[in-house]
């Protein structure tokens, strides 16, 4: 190869760079614009003003589309809208990003919304909205992966849920790739059912001194999520709560569901 030729070649490459840097950072710029118009607009900003903040959620979900249908932004990180309040998470093989953020209509109960970016079986980038009741006042904030035969490639995905003030909720979903969307999998089994869903319920002031014990854990060589055991117990004051403990559910992947398998207990 030629000094000329190897010239044109990191010309090209250095000007793809520019080129994918000016393009992450111009949407980075208007993903914040539109979360700060949602916030000085929502219900938190202490001037709600539901005309405005409804415009500001189209020009958010009609940037986010604009941007996300589009290859090149999976090389976006979009820093200054996470601190904004953008939410993203993202699959350990990069085939799936979560967008969510909150929609400013709430109180003391959050309502949050979300938009799935995805990598179909074609490698083609797809789009698409991602609300429903259940999740309505939860937020996801990690998705795991693990390859489950016969299933294949199936993604978990955790979330926190913002009842009130104190009461709080985790819950662990099941989804797969279907064509061009991420949907459910029913790989729970309890309750004489399957579900694609496993929750449970806490007062936050409980979670403080757990650390990471107050989450799910998933074991990838063992097929294994455990959870912490939420129990309700009687404060100092006499009222009644949902207490979090150090005791732990496990539920193991046994060929077709996950199912109960044992109960772990610490003294």
């Amino acid at each position: 190869m030629t000094p000329r030729v190897l010239m044109m070649i990191l010309m090209a490459y250095s000007a793809n760079a520019w080129a994918e840097t000016a393009f992450c950072q111009q949407a980075d710029a208007t993903l914040a614009k539109h979360r700060m118009d949602m916030y000085d607009s929502g219900s938190y900003s202490g001037v709600f003003d539901e005309n405005k903040l409804a415009a500001a959620t189209a020009a958010l979900r009609s940037s986010l589309k604009q941007q996300l249908q589009r290859a090149q932004s999976w090389q976006c990180g979009y820093p200054t809208a996470q601190q904004n309040g953008l939410h993203i998470i993202q699959s350990p093989d990069k085939k799936v990003r979560i967008f969510a953020w909150d929609a400013e209509t709430g109180g003391r109960m959050h309502d949050f919304s979300s938009m799935v970016q995805l990598k179909d079986a074609r490698g083609k980038t797809r789009l698409h909205d991602w609300d429903n009741d259940r999740r309505g006042s939860c937020l996801p904030y990690r998705i795991r992966q693990d390859t489950l035969p016969p299933y294949g490639t199936v993604y978990l995905a955790q979330w926190e849920c913002v009842y009130s003030t104190t009461l709080r909720a985790q819950m662990a979903i099941w989804y797969g790739i279907s064509g061009s969307r991420l949907t459910p999998r029913n790989l729970f089994y309890y309750q004489h059912a399957a579900h694609s869903f496993i929750t449970y319920y806490y007062a936050s002031f409980t979670a403080k001194n757990m650390g990471k014990r107050g989450f799910f854990e998933y074991g990838n060589k063992t097929h294994t999520l455990d959870f912490p055991v939420a129990l309700q117990q009687q404060n100092e004051d006499g009222m009644r709560i949902i207490a979090l403990t150090k005791n732990r559910l496990h539920y193991r992947f046994n060929g077709k569901y996950f199912v109960y398998r044992r109960y772990s207990g610490l003294k």
